[in-house]
Parts: structure tokens; C-alpha cells; sequence
């Protein structure tokens, strides 16, 4: 019914809301249908940045930029990642304020702010929880998360945070030291023999602390039926 109505707006050129797209399976609409869309928001969503954040208004105005002009996504302006480390981007007021996202930065540089709004909070949750169900299903799996416990309280905490409810039983992989506790590791995937598991960490702690550690170590895990999430 949604993609019935998507095609309706494509035809006779009329908005389709959020709400709307949000309630579409993730990854089931062709890039032909897609794009026009994502650019209606895009576009929108600068109009909004512009009329309601100093900073970035100044921005555009540096650029000479007259957004009713931009015709495609390729044409919107794009932020250099280290204005979110120098300025507070926000385009709401404070009393809004839901969350902080912190970026867990470098020794000695300032890490990156996004400030969310109860509402870009909650879209952001929903969405999160469409793609990844789009991969693992609907059913909660047996989870490893590839760090340690006290990250729940470091800037690794939103990303963990955030997948915590696509798990069960979960277990933290590496000790407080971030050495790998091939113990805890091997008596739940002899417990959950056969199903599925959810693995999930940084990046850099899957290659630094898990990948490079089993090599030292000359151990195999049989991880083949499993899914491993990392960012």
C-alpha cells in the first residue's frame, strides 16, 4: 500500500511524509523510486538547517548557495566532519535536547558533537531497528559484543547501546584489560551450538583485540553461521 502510494507521488509530483517512508521494508524500493524521494528530504532538510541553525546558515551564505536553485543530491552542500568537532550544530532548541553523540576522537583532539532532538531520536531508533531486522530477522539472537564490560560507560557506549535489543544472553568477549576471554567465547557457543549468534563491536577492537589476538594465540572460532556487525 505504501509503495502504491510512493508510485502515486512520483506520478503526480506530491510530498510523501517520513512516516510514510519509514514504514517501508529497508532496501525494496529501486534507486529510480528512491532518489527523487531522498532528495525531496534532503533538500527540505536543508531548507530546515538553514532557516533554524546560525552557523550553518552562515555556511550557505559563504557558498553563495540559493537552495530553491539545487535541482539534484549532488548539488546540496556537503559539511566538513571537523565543524561538528569546532561548532554546536543544532537546528532545535535546548529544552529539546534528547541525546549527545560523542565521536570517540584521537589522544588530544576534540571529538565530534550530534546533538538529537526527541524526534530525530526516536526515527533514528526505528530506523536502526528496520535494517538490522532486515538481516538477522525478527527473532532476538544470542549475542557476543566484541569489547568490555565497562565500554557501556565510554563513547563506545552508543553503538552498543543502540544493539543491545537484537541480543539475548548477552556476553562481553574481552576482559577489562581488552585481552580476549577465549573461555567465556567458547562455553557460549558450545551453549548456543547451532544457532545463530550476533556478534557485534568497534571496528578496530574486532581487528586489534579479537582478529589479531586468535592469531597470535593460533586458535580458530567456527564463527561461519553467525552475523558480525561492526562500525
Amino acid at each position: 500500500m505504501v509503495k502504491y502510494y510512493i508510485m502515486k507521488y512520483l506520478k503526480r509530483l506530491k510530498m510523501i511524509t517520513l512516516e510514510d517512508y519509514m514504514e517501508l521494508e529497508p532496501f525494496s524500493l529501486e534507486i529510480s523510486l528512491k532518489e527523487p524521494i531522498i532528495f525531496s528530504f534532503l533538500k527540505n532538510l536543508t531548507k530546515h538547517h538553514n532557516e533554524n541553525c546560525l552557523e550553518y546558515n552562515k555556511l550557505l551564505k559563504s557558498l553563495d548557495l540559493n537552495i530553491n536553485e539545487i535541482n539534484s543530491i549532488e548539488k546540496l552542500p556537503y559539511l566538513p566532519v571537523r565543524l561538528f568537532k569546532n561548532l554546536n550544530l543544532k537546528s532545535f532548541d535546548y529544552s529539546d535536547l534528547k541525546t549527545t553523540l560523542y565521536s570517540s576522537g584521537t589522544t588530544g583532539q576534540t571529538s565530534s558533537k550530534i546533538y538529537l532532538d526527541n524526534i530525530t531520536e526516536r526515527n533514528q531508533r526505528k530506523i536502526l531497528v528496520n535494517i538490522v531486522k532486515d538481516f538477522i530477522g525478527r527473532e532476538r539472537l544470542p549475542m557476543i559484543i566484541l569489547d568490555c564490560r565497562s565500554s557501556v560507560y565510554t563513547s563506545r557506549s552508543t553503538g552498543i547501546t543502540g544493539f543491545l535489543p537484537f541480543g539475548k544472553e548477552n556476553i562481553f568477549a574481552l576482559n577489562e584489560d581488552m585481552s580476549l576471554n577465549l573461555d567465556i567465547i567458547n562455553m557460549f557457543l558450545e551453549k548456543h551450538k547451532n544457532k545463530k549468534i550476533l556478534l557485534f563491536g568497534s571496528t578496530y577492537l574486532i581487528y586489534s583485540s579479537f582478529y589479531k589476538e586468535l592469531l597470535r594465540l593460533n586458535k580458530k572460532l567456527d564463527l561461519s553461521n553467525h552475523i558480525l556487525i561492526h562500525g
